[in-house]
């Protein structure tokens, strides 16, 4: 999968994730200072997902209308452990229903709500 890992997702995660067959674009690496705006509207978030321990994804998107991309993961966990993180986000990115879904990650519960408005209140 395709992954855009935002400049505040820790080298050990995106080593991970690369380690595991992912193709992980690290904005801390190749784009560092970005502003968030700039980062939804970037040709490396076309057809990618974008990982984040940033709220304001969610902002633009949600409520300010932005262009999303095929899924944002957010990451509510504590970065004391980056393999367990890792692992946490592996078993997210192995499932087959992420695509056109904000994700909330956290410790022990994972969330998730349409990235546009469908109309289903429900999901």
């Amino acid at each position: 999968m395709r992954i855009v890992a935002d400049e505040n997702v820790h080298a050990d995660v995106i080593g991970a994730l690369r380690d595991a067959g992912h193709l992980v674009y690290a904005v801390a690496q190749q784009a560092a200072g970005s502003p968030d705006w700039e980062i939804l509207q970037s040709k490396q978030l076309r057809g990618a997902l974008l990982l984040t321990y940033d709220s304001d994804f969610g902002e633009l998107v949600l409520r300010r209308g932005l262009l999303p991309p095929t899924a944002i993961i957010f990451v509510r966990m504590p970065l004391l452990d980056a393999r367990a993180i890792a692992t946490h986000l592996l078993n997210v990115l192995a499932s087959k229903d992420i695509l056109g879904w904000f994700i909330v990650v956290e410790a022990h519960r994972t969330r998730r709500r349409p990235l546009l408005d469908t109309g289903d209140s429900n999901a």
